[in-house]
């Protein structure tokens, strides 16, 4: 049976033209009527938001509805979300000391200007392969003389002062929907998640925290959203990420990413305080591995060197709020940088006073300290 106009056609080929002509006789079959098109917008009548990400045709491609379709295409809402943490207090911290850079084989002596001739009760560093050396001061910086420790005293010269970082990271007040990240650096977010993309004029500090809506894979890059028509790089951000208990582990525990250079404090699955931290550089690695917080100390001298010359050693005094976890390694506050984001360590992971004061009275012995590389870059054998 040949119904379509194609198949008649080949019908009357094969011989049908009878059947043909009966067809070509018969009334003429009316049309079927067409679907009506769509309304136009009239242009005074505003598009929603919700008109636009519907497609409403004759929307116009600018205003607040077309910006909330393309928002939405990249997984944004159109009302952003509180972010869901908060910022402590800076108060004081509970520690009447200054800090300052020591130079090499400084003489330490046990009163301010010894009598001539007088032998130093021990010396700071060990020659001129001292290149990392830190005091605490217990009085401010005299004149002539300072004082380091009890009945300590070298060389107001001898010093430069150093002002530890005021950084603090912030309290999770409820469970992130999405990931959070931290800026390493300050930038000004891309409108697209290109580097010739234009940028916007505001800059976001370093230190900031921001959420992420979006990511996006182009090339060896990875680009974030973190807010309206403002893209930043991975790289320039050291992201927090929720991340379930390892087996076994319950109550409270740290999560330390040795990628991303970052640390969580959870109670069970739940998030309660992020920051950023320091590892240890490449030459000494933080090891990855559970492990449990067996000692803290309100402070603790370190030092050491592991080059056969001693060429990297280093001596720092008074480090504050220490929590041994892995042998030697420690989370503990650092007052000699400002670099949190990075890696600077011996191995230890470094945190700033404040983050490290916050971690010493929230954790215990025992608590659970999770260590991990999730780019696999971090050896695991040593």
């Amino acid at each position: 049976m040949c119904y379509s106009q194609a198949k008649i056609r080949t019908a009357a080929r094969a011989g049908c033209g009878l059947l043909l002509a009966l067809i070509s006789a018969a009334p003429a079959r009316a049309a079927a009527p067409l679907a009506p098109p769509p309304p136009a917008v009239d242009p005074a009548y505003l598009c929603t938001p919700f008109d636009q990400r519907q497609g409403l045709a004759g929307c116009p491609n600018a205003g607040p509805g077309a910006t909330a379709a393309r928002l939405q295409s990249f997984q944004l809402p159109w009302d952003l979300p509180l972010l869901p943490a908060a910022f402590p207090e800076k108060s004081d911290l509970p520690v009447n000391r200054s800090y300052a850079r020591a130079a090499p084989d400084t003489p330490v002596f046990n009163q301010p200007q010894p009598p001539a001739g007088s032998l130093p009760v021990r010396q700071l560093g060990i020659g001129q392969n001292v290149g990392f050396l830190y005091v605490s001061l217990t009085t401010n910086p005299g004149l002539t003389w300072t004082q380091i420790n009890e009945r300590e005293y070298v060389r107001t010269d001898a010093l430069v002062p150093v002002g530890p970082s005021d950084f603090q990271g912030a309290k999770v007040t409820t469970q992130p929907q999405r990931a959070l990240a931290w800026l390493v650096q300050t930038v000004r977010p891309f409108t697209k998640p290109a580097w010739s993309a234009p940028q916007q004029k505001r800059a976001l500090e370093r230190y900031t925290l921001v959420q992420v809506y979006a990511t996006l894979e182009s090339g060896s890059d990875t680009w974030l959203l973190v807010g309206p028509h403002a893209w930043v790089e991975h790289r320039a951000v050291g992201l927090v990420q929720l991340t379930a208990p390892p087996p076994g582990v319950s109550g409270r525990w740290i999560d330390v990413n040795l990628y991303e250079q970052t640390l969580a404090a959870y109670e069970d699955e739940r998030m309660v305080y992020t920051t950023l931290v320091s590892s240890g550089i490449s030459q000494w690695v933080t090891h990855p591995g559970l492990f449990q917080i067996y000692e803290k100390l309100l402070k603790d001298d370190m030092g050491g060197a592991f080059a056969a010359d001693q060429s990297d050693y280093y001596l720092i005094e008074d480090v504050p709020w220490v929590m041994y976890y892995d042998g030697s390694r420690a989370l503990h506050g650092a007052y000699w940088h400002n670099k949190f984001g990075f890696q600077k360590s011996h191995g230890c992971v470094n945190l700033s006073p404040r983050d490290a004061l916050w971690l010493y009275e929230w954790a215990d012995t025992e608590t659970w300290v999770w260590v991990h590389d999730p780019s696999g870059r971090t050896p695991t054998k040593f």
